[in-house]
């Protein structure tokens, strides 16, 4: 991990509209672009920060992907969320200060690096800088809420139809395509995440090829169906909303 001179500030950053300077105008913007001046490079396999560090930054994913694990009861490892470009995390642990989580990149990347403290006093003396910390943790719980929503009572297939979907929402986002996906994450990754079996996941993606749903080679992802991904994963949503 090693940090990079600034090449590029919030108001021109592609990634604008998702992250740190979302809802801003150009005046709040530039108050948060000078605490985000920091820029870390973070290599594939790297750690940005460990469970059990302190909580003095969040970070704001410049490009790359990363994952975020949390260790279980039993000494296993969940992986909890995958963060993309444009998505602010590290705010896990923010009631005691210390870090609950280990964030690991999935490919080189690069983060914007932002105080904790000093996004705070901000927030303080500006109502758009507040409104737009109360957002990030509103992101960070309802992220956890719909992972706990698929992980409670959908079957495989769903779980893998609403991550994809979810995936593809995302990519969207951001203005690549919604049907074509290079996954940065392997199976392995997925079946952690979505608390299921290697083989289950490999299983299941080949069905949905099967069914002309995907095309599937290897980590690239082609959705021919979107509406049949849609109905797949519909299926688990409708069961827990009957609950």
């Amino acid at each position: 991990m090693s940090d990079s001179a600034p090449t590029q500030g919030c108001t021109t950053c592609r990634n604008g509209h998702l992250c740190l300077s979302r809802g801003l105008n150009a005046r709040e913007a530039a108050l948060v672009e000078d605490i985000a001046q920091r820029k870390i490079r973070v290599k594939r396999g790297e750690s940005i920060f460990r469970c059990g560090d302190p909580l003095d930054e969040i970070y704001a994913v410049k490009y790359g992907t990363f994952k975020l694990t949390l260790g279980t009861a039993e000494g296993r490892e969940m992986i909890a969320a995958f963060y993309l470009s444009g998505d602010i995390f590290g705010t896990d642990g923010f009631e005691s200060d210390t870090r609950t989580s280990t964030a690991i990149a999935l490919e080189d990347s690069e983060v914007c690096a932002v105080s904790w403290k000093r996004l705070a006093e901000l927030a303080q003396q500006e109502g758009a800088i507040q409104k737009l910390v109360t957002q990030i943790f509103s992101t960070r719980i309802g992220r956890k809420q719909r992972l706990m929503l698929c992980l409670g009572s959908m079957r495989s297939e769903e779980r893998v139809a609403v991550f994809l979907l979810d995936l593809s929402e995302r990519l969207k986002e951001r203005g690549f395509s919604d049907r074509h996906i290079v996954l940065r994450m392997s199976r392995e990754e997925i079946a952690e995440h979505l608390a299921m079996q290697l083989e289950t996941v490999s299983r299941i993606f080949s069905s949905l090829a099967r069914e002309g749903i995907l095309r599937v080679n290897h980590r690239k992802i082609q959705i021919l169906d979107l509406q049949g991904l849609a109905t797949v994963a519909q299926a688990g949503v409708q069961k827990n909303r009957a609950f």
